[in-house]
């Protein structure tokens, strides 16, 4: 049994007022609008769609077009959830309601999760109260589909402090290599740390054929400028970026909302290892984890 969950008194957030997040989608470029509002009903993480609650659950991702949605057979529900779900679980809101007035699409702000943790911060009452906490018992390795160099890898720890390291890898680019190891103590940690790395795109063929598909595949992407939403690694993109290893902590930002689909606690008793990560691995481990504890007695 690699997995197990504990009950624990815990600090909570809930949301006191809805708080509109009205902005362009990554994807699609179009205007999206959300209301994020306390879930009353106290039955975890869900998306709001004309009228219909969806759970967000591991086995309702997708992770398709290099991205996390919420889907219901071949139906997009909610495209690009990741960053939103890590404001969520930096914030510990277990319960709520994501309900789009309108697009499917959750609005990227600059790219980080720092536009959430703001918007949300403001209008939030802590509350403390027994919750489940993911326990780890033994060290469990989840590898990319057809790269078993890829993975992530959770185990056990003596420590108080959860620890992540994350390294990302590409040779052919200018980003070569990028590490960093993060120790996740309290909201402020990820804050200071997580909150602002941004999406990066390490151009390893930097043709303008690539670049233009790029931009047509991304409409809502900001490449430059004040208000851009990306980093970009080309010879013809030099703005500077908020970290000098800003990818391998935007991989931390992606894994901790990529987990949080399975709306649980993570124990400070943990160690995680990062290499060349990415949705789809992400949310193969989610799967396992759920799979485990379902098996193990737990929902």
């Amino acid at each position: 049994m690699s997995f197990s969950v504990s009950k624990q008194m815990s600090d909570e957030y809930i949301l006191k007022t809805p708080v509109i997040l009205d902005g362009i989608g990554f994807h699609s470029g179009k205007r999206n609008v959300i209301i994020v509002e306390d879930n009353i009903e106290n039955d975890g993480l869900y998306v709001v769609q004309e009228g219909k609650r969806y759970k967000i659950d591991p086995f309702a991702v997708s992770t398709e077009q290099r991205t996390t949605s919420i889907v219901e057979g071949d139906q997009i529900i909610a495209m690009t959830i990741e960053h939103l779900l890590s404001a969520l679980h930096a914030l510990n809101i277990r319960n709520l309601n994501i309900v789009f007035e309108e697009g499917n699409e959750v609005p990227i702000l600059d790219g980080s999760a720092e536009g959430y943790m703001q918007l949300i911060e403001s209008e939030i009452e802590l509350i403390r109260r027994e919750v489940d906490v993911l326990e780890v018992t033994e060290t469990v390795r989840q590898v990319a589909q057809g790269d078993s160099s890829r993975f992530v890898q959770i185990e056990p720890s003596d420590s108080d402090v959860m620890t992540i390291q994350s390294t990302v890898s590409y040779p052919d680019s200018r980003i070569l290599k990028q590490e960093y190891i993060f120790k996740f103590s309290c909201l402020e940690d990820y804050r200071r740390e997580i909150a602002n790395a941004r999406t990066s795109f390490p151009f390893t063929i930097e043709s303008e054929e690539v670049i233009e598909e790029t931009k047509s595949r991304l409409k809502g992407a900001i490449f430059t400028g004040e208000n851009k939403n990306v980093n970009i690694y080309s010879s013809w993109n030099t703005d500077k970026t908020r970290h000098e290893n800003e990818v391998a902590r935007h991989k931390i930002l992606d894994f901790l909302g990529d987990l949080n689909v399975l709306n649980i606690e993570l124990s400070p008793r943990i160690t995680i290892k990062l290499f060349r990560t990415g949705h789809a691995i992400n949310n193969a481990l989610a799967r396992r984890i759920a799979t485990s504890l379902l098996k193990n007695g737990n929902s």
